[in-house]
C-alpha cells in the first residue's frame, strides 16, 4: 500500500450505491521521483494502478487482487509538481461472491491521466 507515504487521502465521498470518489495528494518529494525521472518527475503507471487498488480495498474493507483488466489507458503523464492533487473515481459492479468489475479514472480538473475499463478484482 502506498497510502501515507506516496500519497494521502484528502477526502472520500460515496456517490451512489455503486461508485465512490477520493481526492488524493501525491507526495512530490517521494524517493520514487529520484529515479522516475530526475529533473522531470512522472508518477509511474504501476503506482497509479496501486492507488486505485488501495482505494478499492479501503472502500470494501478487505484485501483484493487484480484478476484481469479489459483496457487500461494512460492518457497523460502526472508530473507531481504540476498535478499533485488528484481525483479518483471508481464505479463497480458485484459480479460474483467477492469479485467486482471496476471502472476507474484518475484526473485533475479537465485532465484525465488514467482510465481503467472493466477490471476484475477479487477478494481471496
Amino acid at each position: 500500500m502506498l497510502l501515507g507515504d506516496f500519497y494521502t487521502i484528502n477526502s472520500k465521498e460515496i456517490i451512489s450505491g455503486t461508485s465512490f470518489s477520493s481526492a488524493i495528494s501525491i507526495n512530490k518529494n517521494h524517493d520514487v521521483f529520484n529515479g522516475h525521472f530526475p529533473g522531470n518527475p512522472i508518477v509511474p503507471g504501476v503506482c497509479m494502478l496501486q492507488i486505485v487498488k488501495d482505494l478499492i480495498e479501503i472502500h470494501f474493507q478487505k484485501q483484493v487482487r487484480l484478476q484481469s483488466i479489459s483496457n487500461v489507458k494512460f492518457t497523460a503523464v502526472i508530473n507531481p509538481a504540476q498535478h499533485h492533487n488528484l481525483d479518483v473515481l471508481v464505479s463497480y459492479e458485484n459480479i460474483e461472491n467477492n469479485s467486482y468489475k471496476i471502472n476507474s479514472t484518475i484526473s485533475s480538473k479537465e485532465v484525465v491521466f488514467l482510465k481503467i475499463i472493466n477490471a476484475v478484482y477479487f477478494s481471496p
